[in-house]
């Protein structure tokens, strides 16, 4: 890798986004729309697959950590069997 070209950089991003951790654990929520911190640090610290507007609150569709699933337990939805 060459630091004055860049020769290699994009290889060296690939291999790192490679290695870094992605979060494990799927779950649909409904946040208030008072708690818009929340749906921010979804897609900061998260991978948000769907989003929709409902009467209650924002609801996401997404794939977060298990450290962030204590803060999330209020607001986790059970999906209706159709």
């Amino acid at each position: 890798m060459s630091a004055r070209t860049g020769e290699g950089v994009a290889e060296l991003l690939r291999v790192i986004e490679d290695r870094l951790p992605e979060p494990d654990v799927e779950l649909t929520v409904v946040v208030p729309y008072d708690r818009g911190d929340l749906v921010s640090s979804l897609h900061d610290a998260g991978s948000v697959e769907t989003v929709d507007y409902v009467e209650d609150g924002t609801r996401l569709r997404v794939r977060v950590f298990q450290r962030q699933v204590a803060e999330l337990d209020p607001y986790v939805v059970t999906p209706v069997a159709s």
